[in-house]
């Protein structure tokens, strides 16, 4: 991952995912959309490899899925600009009708259990 991305998404963007995490095991084709992280500058080929190394579809969705929660404040939108382009306009929709927290401390439990989940559960 480029060295000057070193803030998560935002608490609602990330709780966004959150909540729909087994929605997106099922339904993202990660390996479509993937290289648009490569061309906006918040991944690089190495991120790319760390998904590829994964053996199953399920567990290359997992890791490109931890790799946007920790991907800068910007990454959630290259991510729903690239599902319009790919024509996976069903997983904005779901996205964006999922109720969020916005309150401070929801956001800052929010942001504390993102940025641990993307930490603890692989050395990306």
């Amino acid at each position: 991952m480029p060295k000057y991305v070193t803030c998560p998404l935002s608490s609602e963007d990330c709780q966004r995912i959150q909540r729909n995490l087994i929605f997106l095991k099922e339904n993202l084709e990660q390996d479509e959309i993937r290289d648009t992280f490569v061309d906006e500058g918040l991944w690089d080929i190495c991120d790319l490899e760390k998904i590829d190394a994964e053996k199953t579809s399920n567990g290359k969705t997992e890791i490109f899925l931890r790799l946007l929660l920790k991907s800068g404040p910007t990454a959630y939108t290259v991510f729903v600009s690239a599902l319009k382009k790919n024509g996976s306009s069903h997983i904005v929709e779901r996205l964006e009708n999922t109720s969020v927290s916005r309150t401070f401390q929801n956001h800052l439990v929010s942001m504390t259990s993102c940025i641990l989940e993307s930490m603890c559960h692989i050395d990306l």
